[in-house]
């Protein structure tokens, strides 16, 4: 029984770690690659919980996915041992309303002969019968005045011009519009106040109309008994597609009737067929599950490019501290160890007043270096070398290099790294331009989609008025 949520968390981890033991390595992320990865940034230092952590977050996005998964598939499982529904009729759109597509389920049989083919039968909307339409007109000259107003707020008190429109997209009526005195008010709508003399009425006459369109087809197949199941099955194939094209059209009911049977005693039997969603769950689980696995060193990558960068930001400014402190006459380890401690002391300093600044991996790196030389008396050098190897920057082991070859050469040492310094700088500012172009470049999307939200905006009202 859990007792609180410390409790909850141990137990959390307890499973976690039987799932990552349990599971093979390579699945949540190779040990000995994650090693070499972490030695750039680390060193020396024992990084097997940090390991233990990165695999456990795997697993756990794994463990979220697979639940989110079978939870899904669970609920899908009925659909697939579920009969299909048997169709006598669909129900028609109400007019006004979209064609629906509805996919179903065809079988015919005849002499012995079955086919069954899976159809998409459309369905256009329920057509008006004559009184029905009738009452629509009826009704919507009710609402007429009240449409027509325009910005005027009373059809006695008329001053601006009216909306005398001439379709009604909802209910397909079209209207022709007369008036008693075209001067004073146009079939337009326009107003010509300087025409008024008094209060002249005005009759405004709307020719209401509301018809459909009907279309049939007929398609006439002979059926030749001596020919063979496959022809016949071609040929019954052919007559079902005819039934689907006069289901397809219009007409006056409220259902759209399926037929039973056809002429020369063909039985169809119709089923509404259910669209499973589970090989879509399936691909998109295997596609996150593939993912989630060709990510699994991403946060290690990100952590050591990000150290790389930290280091070839703050190289110069190291280089241009040791240059300073080396023409004042100071000595090579002098120097460094001075640069150092400062770093040390600002960081302690910014920890007391809770100042969250970001740890810079150069000077971090480098004071963990001074510690273990005064701690095990290794030479300065060979640890600089072993960093400069480790953290893959080219311009560390560069300078790692003019200080080997230059450490009892203290005026050539700093004119060395004193240019060495200056190209670093430069370097720099081409670094700091590139990432302003590619934040141009970057910023370049979001004013397309802006471009074309302004011109779906302008050019809407257009299409929406043909």
């Amino acid at each position: 029984m859990i007792k609180d949520q410390s409790d909850l968390k141990r137990k959390t981890d307890f499973l976690l770690n039987a799932f990552v033991n349990l599971i093979p390595d390579f699945i949540t992320g190779n040990r000995e690659i994650m090693k070499q990865k972490l030695r750039m940034k680390y060193g020396r230092k024992d990084c097997n919980n940090y390991i233990l952590e990165q695999k456990k977050n795997l697993m756990k996005s794994y463990l979220i996915l697979t639940v989110v998964f079978i939870i899904l598939l669970l609920m899908t499982i009925p659909l697939l041992y579920q009969d299909d529904e048997a169709l006598t009729r669909i129900k028609k759109p109400a007019p006004g309303e979209a064609a629906i597509t509805i996919p179903v389920e065809a079988k015919m049989n005849y002499n012995g002969i079955e086919v069954s083919k899976n159809i998409d039968i459309k369905v256009a909307p329920k057509e008006l019968s004559k009184n029905e339409k009738d009452e629509v007109l009826q009704e919507f000259a009710k609402q007429l005045p009240i449409r027509i107003l325009g910005k005027n707020t009373d059809l006695n008190q008329v001053s601006r011009p009216l909306n005398l429109f001439e379709y009604d997209r909802n209910t397909g009526i079209t209207i022709v519009w007369s008036s008693s005195n075209p001067e004073i008010i146009h079939e337009n709508g326009a107003v010509d106040l300087i025409a008024v003399k008094g209060q002249t009425p005005v009759s405004l006459s709307a020719l209401l109309t509301l018809d459909g369109i009907k279309r049939e087809a007929t398609i006439n197949v002979f059926i030749d008994e001596k020919v063979s199941s496959e022809d016949y099955s071609a040929s019954m194939e052919k007559r079902l597609a005819g039934v689907v094209d006069r289901l397809s059209e219009g007409g006056a009911s409220a259902y759209l009737q399926l037929p039973g049977s056809l002429p020369e005693g063909m039985n169809i039997s119709w089923h509404r067929k259910h669209e499973s969603s589970f090989g879509l769950i399936l691909m998109t689980y295997g596609v996150l599950l593939l993912i989630l696995y060709i990510k699994r060193y991403e946060k290690i990558d990100k952590e050591i490019r990000a150290a790389r960068e930290s280091i070839e930001r703050d190289l110069p400014e190291f280089i241009s501290k040791l240059v300073l402190l080396l023409n004042a006459g100071l000595v090579f380890s002098s120097a460094y160890a001075k640069i150092v401690q400062d770093y040390e002391r600002n960081l302690i300093r910014s920890e007391h007043e809770k100042n969250n600044r970001k740890k810079r991996h150069l000077y971090a790196e480098l004071l963990e270096i001074q510690k273990r030389v005064e701690k095990t008396h290794t030479p300065l050098i060979i640890e600089l070398k072993d960093f400069s190897q480790r953290c893959g920057v080219r311009d560390m082991v560069r300078l790692t290099a003019i200080i080997s070859d230059n450490w009892n050469k203290g005026s050539a040492l700093a004119e060395k790294m004193e240019r060495e310094g200056e190209l670093m700088w430069i370097g720099r500012k081409k670094k700091a331009e590139e990432k302003g172009k590619l934040a141009e470049t970057k910023l370049t999307f979001p004013l397309m989609i802006l471009l074309l939200v302004l011109i779906m905006i302008t050019v809407a009202p257009a299409l929406l008025g043909m």
